[in-house]
């Protein structure tokens, strides 16, 4: 079994290849044996909601099992969530859609603070099931797409083929023969005999080493000075982003460390010391590091940043009180000399694969 990838993208609409969705294999909480499947959903950039999602099957060997299943054969999952998730038996797909095991009304935004959610489903039949390659799609809205890529999923094909061959030829000869005289006797008397032979191949189709997109989460706090300080009275507005993408800081084993700068544009009314009032905008920048856990990750290895976002912007907070004069009224006015904001991040890596010189 070699599916295109663990990761497949779906996108709303369909015509658009930026701000999508991405389903992820998890192997670690998927137990195959156990007919247990388990994905990690996560956005990219800043899609739509995702209102439900469905992973496909390999119906080769097993074309009426899904007509045999109901909803209730299905015991479904997710991560921030105690609670059973609402799932479906897709016997007749929507269009651009896929048969299978739908998660719904599961409405992920991308802004959700427990972002990436791990969906399980576990399918309750006698029918043996395996690992194989699947499709999946989803909706958003009214909007829906199915993925470009096959990934790991339920397969009613076992990954494992015997072949056994076996030829067999026997033959007996015997030749005998006899002479007599009046002085003496002799007979003599050959056999050959030639037996079977067997032979075996046996092939086993191995599972690709799984290359999981692992992710981390950062709170990245800026404390600002405000100079010259913003009129309390007055709402202050950010925007906060990557002016440069992050990049791999170093590969430790088990770990992957992650850098990088995050932007933030302050825009406010400043008080000037003779008390005149006029628009501000004031830019910082403050650095970041973040580590993810890899078992697979070694010295030497190479990783790639494949995705990174802010998920949360906080909002903005003023501190350091102080005076400055008043145009309009004999009073001073009151302003601030410090913001302090807490914004989330997260950031996604894949391990570089130099078989086929990209990511896997």
């Amino acid at each position: 079994m070699v599916c295109d990838s663990n990761t497949t993208t779906l996108f709303f609409p369909s015509t658009q290849t930026v701000d999508g969705w991405q389903i992820t294999y998890n192997e670690v909480a998927s137990e195959p044996s156990s007919n247990t499947f388990c994905y990690d959903v996560a956005p990219v950039g800043n899609p739509q909601g995702l209102s439900n999602f469905t992973i496909g099957i390999d119906e080769t060997n097993c074309p009426n099992l899904l007509n045999e299943l109901e909803d209730e054969d299905l015991f479904c999952s997710r991560s921030d969530s105690l609670e059973p998730v609402v799932c479906e038996v897709v016997r007749v797909p929507e269009t651009n859609e896929v048969r299978g095991f739908k998660f719904d009304q599961i409405e992920l935004e991308s802004d959700d603070p427990d972002l990436p959610v791990t969906f399980c489903v576990t399918i309750i039949t006698e029918q043996p099931l395996f690992l194989g390659c699947v499709l999946v799609s989803g909706k958003s809205a009214q909007n829906s797409d199915t993925g470009n890529e096959t990934i790991p999923g339920p397969s009613c094909t076992s990954p494992t083929t015997t072949t056994t061959s076996t030829s067999t030829s026997t033959s007996t000869s015997t030749t005998t023969s006899t002479s007599t005289s009046t002085t003496s006797t002799s007979t003599s008397t050959t056999t050959s005999t030639t037996t079977s032979t067997t032979s075996t191949s046996t092939t086993t189709t191995v599972c690709p080493i799984a290359n999981p997109q692992s992710c981390c989460q950062h709170v990245v706090e800026f404390k600002t000075q405000i100079v010259p300080p913003a009129l309390a009275i007055n709402d202050v507005s950010t925007e906060v982003f990557f002016d440069a993408p992050p990049v791999i800081e170093e590969v430790c084993p088990e770990k992957v460390i992650i850098c990088g700068k995050l932007t933030k544009v302050i825009q406010y009314t400043a008080v000037l010391e003779n008390g005149d009032q006029t628009p501000n905008t004031l830019v910082d920048e403050e650095a970041f590091q973040c580590v993810i856990d890899r078992e697979d990750a070694n010295e030497g290895d190479t990783f790639e940043v494949v995705g990174y976002a802010v998920l949360c912007k906080g909002k903005p907070r003023l501190q350091n009180r102080g005076s400055r004069p008043s145009l309009s009224t004999s009073q001073s006015e009151d302003v601030y000399w410090r913001l302090v904001e807490k914004d989330i991040i997260k950031v996604c890596i894949r391990k570089f694969d130099s078989t086929n010189g990209n990511n896997g």
